[in-house]
């Protein structure tokens, strides 16, 4: 029964954060996302990287349910200070999916869609940071 929580509290973060992410990426997105398709449907070595990236967070998300569950608590209650970076980190991490790409557009900063993809990868560095904390500090502490 505890697995279940925990793999609902997984689930629950990630659609979080998809919820936050994609939508807004997708509408504001529209006109360029034939031409992104096309160029994710060749096969690259980057995007082969892009995926095991992807597949090992998920991965790793799932290893770490009991530092989701403390990053959760954190969102769901920001009480003080370090409550309030884990909220931050989080919306960063999140928004960084169609806020970056808006930057770029509006800017004309004439990057590339890989580059845009690594400044992304960059965003979302403090939510993993405090992720893993968390999840190391709740094995530290765990009399398991």
């Amino acid at each position: 029964m505890e697995k279940e929580g925990g793999y609902r509290t997984v689930l629950g973060f990630l659609l979080g954060y998809l919820l936050l992410s994609w939508p807004p990426f997708l509408y504001l997105n529209r006109e360029v996302l034939p031409e992104v398709v096309e160029q994710l449907t060749v096969v690259d070595p980057l995007v082969a990287v892009w995926v095991l990236g992807a597949v090992f967070v998920l991965l790793g998300l799932v290893r770490v349910r009991e530092g989701v569950e403390r990053y959760n608590q954190f969102l769901a209650a920001p009480s003080n200070l370090v409550a309030i970076l884990v909220v931050l980190s989080f919306l960063v991490a999140a928004v960084s999916w169609w806020a970056l790409p808006e930057i770029v557009f509006y800017f004309e900063l004439g990057l590339t869609l890989n580059q845009v993809l690594v400044l992304i990868f960059v965003c979302q560095a403090p939510m993993l940071i405090l992720l893993s904390l968390m999840a190391a500090l709740g094995k530290a502490v765990s009399p398991e």
